[in-house]
């Protein structure tokens, strides 16, 4: 008995072969890529708000003084002005050092990837989260 070969139903049917289907990937990828915006200029608003954290605890540190009170105050009227200020605001240099980095890839990421919304994104994700924290934490003392 001889066995019989059966051809293998194609996954791409409309695409002749292997390399056929890695340049049509290759060609969706590269062009669906933003042109407008380079990785620097995606940046700068991440490396700019870099900036003040590390100017707001540099001067916190020279002039060897506590900002913690511009923290997030829950349901308090004084605790709002945190909404602006608490993530400027650093505890150590571990705690800074661990949003530096995140800010910066990820800001950078969503300005490349979404250069249309990012703002938006950002200044709400930056707004919202703080005013729940002021709106929904329990303990009563200031959120850095």
């Amino acid at each position: 008995m001889v066995a019989s070969i059966r051809k293998q139903p194609a996954i791409f049917p409309n695409l002749e072969s292997n390399s056929e289907l890695k340049t049509k990937i290759w060609h969706l990828l590269l062009h669906s890529m933003p042109r407008s915006k380079s990785v620097y200029a995606s940046s700068a608003l991440p490396f700019q708000l870099v900036f003040i954290m590390w100017l707001t605890f540099s001067v916190e540190l020279a002039l060897h003084i506590d900002l913690g009170f511009l923290g997030i105050k829950p349901r308090n009227l004084w605790g709002l002005v945190g909404i602006l200020t608490a993530p400027m605001v650093h505890g150590n240099y571990l705690h800074l050092l661990s949003n530096t980095f995140p800010l910066l890839f990820l800001g950078t990421l969503l300005f490349f990837f979404y250069d249309r919304i990012g703002r938006v994104v950002f200044f709400r994700g930056y707004f919202v989260t703080n005013l729940l924290v002021w709106l929904l934490s329990p303990r009563p003392s200031y959120h850095i």
